[in-house]
C-alpha cells in the first residue's frame, strides 16, 4: 500500500489495531531481506513518535520537527490518528492571524524590559493586537517584535501609527500587507 499512497512511512498498530507501536518506513521494507510474511516489528522506528491528544503545542512542535508526522493517542495509548506538518503550520497560521489580519509589522527595540507594555500602550490608541511574537530573545542589543493588526484596523491610520511607534523608540523594520498569504506585499 505504501507504493500506491506515496507515503514514505505509516504508523503500525498492535494486533487489535488500537495501540501505536511505531512507524515503518518504505525504505526499510525495500531493504528488508527476510520474508514478508513475518512480523514487521523488527523494522519499527520512531516508537516515541507520538503525542497524547491533550499534549501542549510546544510538545507537539518540538517532537514533530524530527518526524514526518506524529501519531496521536489518547490517555490509554489508543491510536486516534496522525498530526502532519501541514496541520501544525495551519495552527501557526491561525495563531499568527494570517487569514484575519490586514498588516504584519516588524519593529526593533533596544529597550526590551517593558517593550511589550509600551507597544500595547501605543497600539491600543489605534486597534487591538491580532497576534504578537518576539525574536532574538538572547540578543544583547536589538530585539525584534512582530505583531499583526486585525481586519478592524483603519488603513488611513497606518502612517500615523508607524510614526507613533518610532516616536516611542521603536524602529519599524517592515510592514507587510496581509492579502493572500502567498502574495504578501512588503510596503516600502
Amino acid at each position: 500500500h505504501l507504493n500506491k499512497t506515496g507515503y514514505r512511512c505509516v504508523p503500525v498498530l498492535d494486533e487489535k489495531k488500537e495501540k501505536f507501536l511505531g512507524n515503518i518506513y518504505k525504505v526499510d521494507i525495500l531493504e528488508y531481506k527476510g520474508s514478508l510474511d513475518e512480523s514487521v516489528i523488527q523494522l519499527l522506528n520512531d516508537k516515541e513518535g507520538f503525542v497524547r491528544e491533550d499534549s501542549s503545542f510546544f510538545k507537539v512542535f518540538f517532537t514533530i520537527k524530527k518526524l514526518p508526522y506524529l501519531s496521536v493517542v489518547d490517555e490509554k495509548g489508543i491510536f486516534l490518528g496522525i498530526l502532519t506538518h501541514k496541520k501544525v503550520f495551519e495552527l501557526l497560521e491561525d495563531a499568527w492571524g494570517v487569514h484575519s489580519s490586514k498588516y504584519s509589522v516588524m519593529i526593533g527595540t533596544q529597550d526590551y524590559n517593558g517593550a511589550i507594555q509600551k507597544l500595547s500602550t501605543v497600539l491600543k490608541k489605534y486597534t487591538g493586537i491580532q497576534s504578537l511574537m518576539t525574536f532574538d530573545n538572547d540578543a544583547l542589543l536589538v530585539r525584534r517584535i512582530m505583531f499583526t493588526l486585525g481586519e478592524e484596523f483603519n488603513d488611513g491610520e497606518l502612517e500615523t501609527l508607524l510614526k507613533d511607534l518610532e516616536d516611542h523608540g521603536f524602529r519599524v523594520v517592515y510592514v507587510e500587507e496581509m492579502k493572500n498569504p502567498r502574495e504578501v506585499e512588503t510596503i516600502e
